[in-house]
Parts: C-alpha cells; structure tokens; sequence
C-alpha cells in the first residue's frame, strides 16, 4: 500500500509560474541585490593601496 500510495502523490504535481507582477517584482529585488553586492563587492576590493585602509588597519 505505501508503494501505492506514494505513487499517488508523486503523479499529482502542481507547477507555478510568476504572473507578471511577480516577475516586476523579481526584477525589482535583483536589482536591489545587485546594488548591494557591488557595494559590498567595493569594500572587498580594498588593498593596502587604498587611502582609507591606512586609516582602518589594525
């Protein structure tokens, strides 16, 4: 009966799309995200050439 069952459940399955406020909406945040990561992209990029990293080390 498991077998049978489990069957049952794998041969029912749902399958979603974005409508095309979603897909707006997705845009909206990986272009947020992508800001984002260059910001922080920026601050990984210091050296020991970098101006301001003189005034942070340590």
């Amino acid at each position: 009966m498991y077998g049978f069952e489990l069957a049952q459940i794998v041969r029912v399955r749902k399958y979603y799309r974005l409508t095309s406020v979603g897909e707006e909406g997705f845009k909206q945040k990986r272009l947020e995200w992508e800001f984002v990561r260059d910001v922080i992209d920026s601050f990984l990029d210091w050296g020991p050439d970098f101006p301001e990293y003189q005034l942070i080390r340590i």
